[in-house]
């Protein structure tokens, strides 16, 4: 099943992990990745903090690879939060993709609808669109695709070394700026 779904990651740029407790959890990805900074954004999508399954989202940068760090909230279940042992500090979550334009984003839509549907999706209104697979049982983690509006571009170009995303966003290759449709 995964051969059709390669389609859609020619342009790979982030990895994503969960912790309980955003400030340790920058702690450790600093000192163990020599990550110089992370930029902490409130996400409460639309609902009030007690019902986010997020409390706040960190991004860094390693290189031209962005990190980024979910912090789950405690009240409200979800793949976040499910992905962590009571124990954990950190946990490594998914891998994430970027898919340009409207088409490439309904292509890869449909092929969810024929294979299975997403774990989790949706959007922060002027920021970006996201949608997981859960792809735990074969591959051992989830798989993020996501396709930034103006707000998302200016968040993720406002990061240090930016460099993966920028040259993706900017490549007139198509095997970097993602599939037909």
């Amino acid at each position: 099943m995964l051969q059709p779904l390669a389609r859609f990651h020619p342009r790979f740029y982030h990895i994503g992990y969960v912790c309980r407790d955003m400030g340790r959890g920058i702690e450790r990805l600093t000192a163990t990745q020599s990550t110089a900074a992370f930029k902490v954004v409130h996400v409460a999508r639309g609902r009030s903090p007690a019902e986010s399954p997020i409390r706040r989202l960190a991004l860094g940068q390693v290189g031209p690879l962005t990190l980024e760090l979910v912090e789950a909230s405690a009240s409200a279940a979800s793949i976040y939060s499910d992905a962590l042992k009571e124990e954990e500090l950190l946990q490594f979550h998914h891998v994430g993709y970027y898919i340009d334009g409207a088409d490439n984003w309904r292509a890869l839509e449909t092929w969810v609808e024929r294979h299975g549907g997403p774990a989790s999706a949706g959007d922060i209104p002027g920021v970006l669109r996201y949608l997981y697979l859960d792809r735990r049982a074969d591959l051992g983690h989830f798989l993020e695709y996501v396709q930034l509006e103006e707000g998302g571009l200016k968040l993720f170009g406002a990061l240090p070394s930016s460099r993966l995303l920028s040259d993706m966003l900017s490549s007139s290759d198509p095997d970097q700026r993602g599939p037909a449709a």
